[in-house]
């Protein structure tokens, strides 16, 4: 789960990082296209200028005549300057051309030099960008040799390129907000599924502590078992592993086996504490701890298959156990599996009316039983655990 969340995480830092360099990357290439100038040549009599990106008109008004000079017609000339696209348009400057023989008396809206039959415009400071909303106007009055009309133009500039303007940014930023929200929505929905998790790990610690308390509660009714609840289960539990159980199983097999023997509740101490072989009527009563056992837990559905263990569990694989004669894979696995871990720490242990017998006779019992008492392949599983030198006593 750890591992898994730090995957998500991890996904997300490399997500919001690549849109981090995406507009980083868009900012270099908008900072780029603002140094390049852009220019433009006007040949007023075709009108086609009228196509580009940004365009100048200037219009002679009427004139009038001065006599007695050489330079002595003026006129007004007003010029307009255009922006059709959406970037503004700075430090921007227009030249055109005209008559040698001229002078320029007044202008406005820039500043005008003229050298020889060029004049050279460029803007003022409060109207250095040209936007696509307002054209900039601008005039000049001039006094000529002769009427004149402006016909060639030169229009300069550079587009002020912000990344905000380009349709690539408001995708990456919606992205960006997409990826920001799944982000937060994820580490609330995490830190919820955090504490349900811890929430669930206490009721299940209550949970196995309830068990292990009947467990100790049933062990209690016989000095010689002590501990053998537990024991089973922590046996029951190694051999679901090496099966290739899933952890949940292994924690449910676990669970199972600490009650396998809760009927025992119900026999008589006589019974169980007899030091000498039991009565044929005894060992009838002692056997009915198994379907006891089922009746008291059959109502205990939240652990699946508890029941099963405590009412098969005694059940032999030829079909010749109690209480219901079950055989082979009809007995329910988890009993199997209870019915060999059971086997082997009954002979593990002293029990009232023999000492506990060797390993090596314990073995060849568990080998001749294989088939017959014993699910073979978890005998196999069980004989294996002991020579791995498995133990069932809490590290210290």
């Amino acid at each position: 789960m750890v591992r898994e969340r730090k995957r998500v995480l991890a996904a997300f830092v490399i997500i919001i990082f690549f849109i981090g360099l995406s507009v980083l990357g868009l900012w270099g290439y908008a900072s780029y296209q603002s140094t390049i100038l852009y220019s433009y040549v006007e040949d007023v009599s075709s009108k086609v200028y009228k196509n580009n990106d940004f365009y100048v008109e200037i219009v002679a008004g009427e004139g009038w005549q001065i006599d007695g000079t050489a330079i002595g017609f003026g006129a007004q000339y007003d010029g307009y300057f255009y922006n059709k696209k959406g970037s503004e348009l700075v430090d921007w400057s227009i030249d055109f051309v005209v008559p040698e023989e001229s002078y320029i008396d007044s202008a406005w809206n820039g500043v005008f030099e003229k050298k020889e039959n060029q004049i050279h415009l460029h803007a003022v400071d409060y109207n250095t960008n040209l936007s696509h909303e307002n054209a900039i106007t601008f005039g000049l009055v001039m006094y000529t040799s002769e009427p004149f009309t402006v016909n060639e133009i030169k229009v300069s500039g550079y587009w002020d390129r912000k990344m905000t303007s380009y349709p690539i940014f408001g995708f990456l930023m919606f992205l960006l907000v997409i990826v920001l929200v799944a982000l937060i929505t994820y580490l609330i929905s995490d830190f919820r599924m955090k504490n349900m998790r811890i929430k669930q790990d206490e009721y299940k610690e209550i949970i196995l502590q309830s068990l292990k308390t009947f467990a100790n509660i049933i062990d209690a009714k016989d000095a010689y078992t002590k501990g053998h609840s537990l024991r089973v289960a922590k046996y029951a539990q190694e051999i679901s592993r090496r099966m290739g159980k899933s952890v949940e199983e292994q924690e449910r097999i676990f669970q199972i086996s600490l009650l396998h023997d809760i009927g025992k509740i119900a026999v008589d101490d006589s019974i169980l504490k007899k030091p000498g072989r039991l009565t044929p009527e005894e060992l009838e009563k002692a056997k009915m701890h198994a379907s006891t056992g089922g009746d008291i837990l059959k109502d205990f559905t939240k652990i699946d298959g508890i029941e099963d263990g405590a009412r098969f569990h005694h059940e032999s694989f030829d079909g010749k156990g109690y209480p219901c004669g079950l055989a082979g894979e009809a007995i329910p696995e988890c009993a199997r599996i209870i019915c060999v871990a059971d086997a082997f720490d009954a002979m593990d242990s002293d029990r009232c009316y023999r000492n506990k017998l060797s390993r090596e006779i314990i073995f060849k019992e568990l080998e001749n039983c294989s088939g017959i008492q014993f699910d073979g392949e978890i005998v196999k599983h069980m004989i294996q655990i002991i020579e791995d030198g498995f133990s069932t006593e809490d590290p210290s």
